[in-house]
């Protein structure tokens, strides 16, 4: 397939599903596999549209991050300038 979406829990080995290009996202929880996975291979398609890459080295991960555990934890860490799109709200 081409796509693998890793999510906490899981016990899949990640190094098994790792490749370049990668794509993280981050989002809020509420989402089923479905959805993320449906969000997974439309990345994967822009991806491969925009850079020209064979879709068989993109690899998409999907994380769950706690409203309160983004505010304390996560967005902290993230350098500002890798950050290209920025949320408005």
């Amino acid at each position: 397939m081409g796509c693998s979406i890793v999510t906490q829990g899981t016990g899949i080995n990640l190094r098994r599903f790792f490749h370049m290009p990668h794509i993280a996202v981050m989002m809020y929880p509420g989402r089923d596999d479905e959805k993320k996975m449906a969000l997974a291979k439309k990345l994967q398609d822009a991806l491969e549209e925009a850079l020209g890459v064979d879709r068989k080295v993109i690899s998409v991960s999907v994380e769950d991050v706690a409203k309160e555990d983004w505010d304390e934890n996560f967005k902290k860490k993230i350098d500002k300038k890798t950050i290209f799109i920025e949320a408005e709200v």
